[in-house]
């Protein structure tokens, strides 16, 4: 939904008609999956569901589970004009924060690993993807710095011995290198 928004809003910026709504009606449908969190830990904190009424214990509503697809809805968000460049900054944050939840399931060869709060390996380039993309968005240097050192960081941490990447092995490395 998130890249589906960016796409329609960038079409829409360069003149293509746009169904009537249809961005609208993504992006309320994109923020019905956002939750605030009211835990010890996650008090005020917000991100974004595996999928919209995906509340509860289940650990696809947790938000050691949101680092792989915050970004991308948050950005979209902002893109459309339904949040703030403040908003973008906190998702950041807590990419930074939970980024590691992407690390311990890049190379699952399934989808949505239940164990790791429905992370899936493929969310690895796409939320860095996405996590950079944001950074570039923002006005606030040091975090858009801390983000783009991370990704750096990650990114040439997993390249593989013969220069290509893999995140998600049934996808393969012209997948993942691209």
């Amino acid at each position: 939904t998130a890249d589906v928004l960016l796409a329609l809003e960038r079409a829409r910026s360069i003149g293509v008609p746009i169904p009537c709504g249809a961005i609208e009606w993504g992006a309320r449908y994109l923020d019905s999956m956002r939750v605030r969190g009211t835990g010890k830990n996650d008090a005020g904190k917000e991100w974004y569901l595996y999928r919209a009424g995906h509340v509860g214990d289940d650990r696809g509503s947790r938000l050691e589970g949101s680092a792989g697809r915050t970004p991308a809805c948050e950005r979209a968000l902002v893109k459309c004009g339904k949040r703030t460049p403040k908003d973008l900054a906190a998702a950041l944050a807590l990419f930074l924060d939970h980024r590691g939840e992407l690390d311990r399931v890049r190379g699952y060869p399934g989808n949505h690993a239940a164990r790791s709060f429905y992370n899936a390996a493929y969310y690895f380039f796409y939320a860095h993807f996405h996590a950079a993309a944001a950074a570039a968005q923002l006005d606030a240097a040091d975090l858009a710095r801390r983000v783009r050192t991370a990704i750096q960081e990650a990114i040439l941490a997993t390249q593989d011995e013969d220069g290509t990447w893999t995140d998600h092995p049934p996808f393969g490395k012209l997948y993942g290198t691209a």
